[in-house]
């Protein structure tokens, strides 16, 4: 059985001529060297069987006989019980070719009780536990990848055996031999039935909150991504997705229910989960960090890994597994480090997603470190430590999920930046024509505002031109933008202020319909455009100018039911304003046939 953690740095016989891998090993051994010492004690005789709600550790009661070539029938191997040294340490061997032998003596009291031994660690090829009997024989029972899982003593996830021992009380010696050509560790639990029993509810409890919040993570954005029409959520799917079946790998799941028939699978599982992972994480990093115009020169390494992962896909599925698996674990530390070097400088050029992105992967690395050490041999295989790669991923994919969503807030709001700008005034910051026909829209016959009310004024300053002809276009921009502070200032944050022309702006009013009140804010309007308006710089003589304006006022329903035809009655009520002196308003309502007087250049 092959490792299935994807980011570890493994050791093997076949790379000790490496630098870098010599290296790595070295480091790994300066970290957990305390850890060592500690956990290095001599081996006790045996293991007095009791009831315990998590279990007996084997951890100390063990002794070891190497069997190069594996050629040590189970009688030899019992024969030869001189040459079995004390287990000292974690149990964990690293990665060898050679078989194992392991001797373990148990002593049960009188009581009948069942007892379950428990290999948390189902990565390996060939695992035989030998349960002497009375007579001297041994019974054989038989687990590992290479066989179908439903030939396993017992159908758990983790291997498991149950411990054929003869009644009463006695002592009884048991041989488990382990071949693998990956990571062999071997923390041995032993259980009373009831106590495991009791333990494989919670942890099946455990397991379907865990892949379930994971499975609806990934429909979720699935879904949004299909909405959004955005590939960068489909990548973020495939990532996720190829990480959590590295989490049911870990766990043993793949092997019970994904293909519990097909051994070939379960042991290539651990090279291709992998690469499909390592390609899926370039693919989304790329994506959602921008990196062919953030990172330019990070691109073509990284395109060069997912060729390598797939080229190394092909080398496993020809037949070449070992030498592809090797790869993949070097391929593995070099894409985390590529992928943290493009996110790190992310980060400092201030991209926020960016941030959330390093921190996601800088939790399922360390817990890597902690695995790789594991199946070195360096640290022994607790539950919190097989676990750990699961929790980081948990971790990961609920801050991936943020980064995308805050992703997805930063494109929207730039593209509301865009479209603001695409229909504001750069002048003023007021709306300009198209942004004005935008917003009067929601007041038509199919707007979401057909049903309300409106007014509408059109303000025309007077005498403007002058100004732009006798002092230049610069007096003339800071008096429109002295104007339209002060229409801001009059107004409600409910209304609307455009500028669609040169020295012409025009206000809506939602709600508004009260003749009285229209007036009222006209005449004060007209008294705040009408106050001088400072010119620094010396411009202008002064220091200052001073413009009007001529209002025209009309309202909906009343003046007008449709806004195109409100547009047109408000702006005749400003030309009436304009021919009857300037510096004043007019309501459209005021125009009716008997009373109204059309402006004198109608008149002519």
């Amino acid at each position: 059985m092959r490792s299935p953690l994807p980011l570890a740095w493994r050791r093997s016989q076949a790379d000790s001529s490496c630098p870098l891998a010599r290296l790595c090993r070295a480091g790994l051994a300066l970290f957990a060297v305390l850890w060592t010492l500690l956990a290095a004690a001599p081996a006790r005789a045996d293991l007095v069987l009791e009831y315990a709600t998590l279990g007996q550790s084997l951890t100390g009661h063990l002794s070891m006989l190497v069997d190069p070539g594996g050629r040590l029938s189970p009688q030899e191997a019992r024969a030869n019980s001189a040459r079995f040294k004390p287990l000292t340490g974690t149990g964990g061997f690293g990665y060898s070719t050679d078989v194992y032998w392991l001797r373990f003596t148990l002593t049960q009291d009188g009581l009948p009780r069942n007892w379950l031994l428990e290999l948390p660690y189902p990565y390996l090829d060939d695992v035989r536990l030998y349960t002497p009997r009375t007579d001297g024989s041994l019974v054989e029972q038989r687990v590992g990848d290479h066989m179908p899982f439903a030939s396993w003593p017992l159908p758990y996830r983790n291997f498991l055996f149950p411990l054929h021992l003869e009644p009463g009380h006695g002592t009884h010696t048991l041989y488990l031999r382990v071949a693998t050509a990956d990571s062999l560790a071997v923390p041995l639990v032993v259980w009373e039935e009831h106590a495991f029993q009791e333990h494989a509810r919670e942890e099946a409890l455990l397991f379907g909150l865990y892949y379930g919040l994971m499975l609806a993570m990934l429909f979720y954005n699935a879904f949004i991504g299909t909405l959004l029409r955005d590939r960068t959520f489909y990548h973020y799917v495939a990532c996720a997705f190829f990480a959590l079946l590295i989490v049911a790998e870990l766990n043993g799941h793949t092997l019970q229910y994904l293909w519990p028939n097909f051994p070939w699978l379960a042991d290539q599982q651990h090279n291709l989960i992998p690469c499909a992972y390592l390609i899926a994480l370039v693919l989304w990093q790329q994506s959602f960090l921008n990196l062919r115009q953030t990172v330019p020169l990070i691109v073509r390494p990284l395109s060069a890994i997912v060729g390598a992962c797939a080229a190394l896909i092909l080398f496993s599925l020809i037949g070449f597994y070992p030498l592809a698996n090797r790869l993949t674990m070097y391929l593995a530390g070099l894409t985390i480090g590529l992928t943290t070097l493009a996110s790190i400088i992310c980060v400092v050029r201030g991209s926020l997603p960016a941030r959330i992105f390093l921190a996601a992967q800088l939790l399922p690395m360390a817990c890597s470190a902690l695995i790789v050490m594991r199946n070195l041999g360096y640290l022994s295989a607790s539950t919190l430590l097989n676990h750990s790669f699961q929790i980081a991923t948990a971790l990961e994919m609920l801050l991936f999920s943020i980064a995308l969503a805050y992703r997805v807030y930063l494109l929207r709001r730039e593209r509301h930046a865009a479209l603001d700008m695409a229909q504001s005034d750069p002048l003023t910051g007021l709306l300009n024509r198209h942004g004005l026909e935008r917003r009067l829209a929601r007041f038509g016959p199919d707007g979401s505002h057909r049903h309300q009310e409106l007014a509408l004024m059109v303000i025309d300053l007077d005498g403007f031109k002058p100004v732009n002809d006798r002092y230049g276009h610069k007096p003339g921009d800071l008096v429109l933008q002295e104007v339209a502070r002060r229409l801001k200032t009059c107004t409600r944050t409910t209304d609307f202020i455009a500028r669609p022309g040169n020295d012409e702006f025009i206000i809506g009013l939602p709600g508004m319909f009260s003749h009285s009140d229209g007036a009222q804010l006209a005449d004060k309007i007209l008294e705040q455009i009408a106050q001088p308006i400072p010119i620094p710089g010396g411009l202008v003589p002064g220091g200052s100018l001073q413009v009007t304006a001529s209002i025209g006022v009309a309202f909906m329903p009343g003046d007008a039911d449709q806004v195109d035809g409100l547009l047109e009655q408000a702006d005749l009520a400003m030309y009436v304003a304009k021919s009857e002196g300037r510096n004043r308003y007019e309501l459209a309502a005021g125009m009716s046939e008997e009373g109204y007087r059309p402006p004198a250049w109608q008149a002519s």
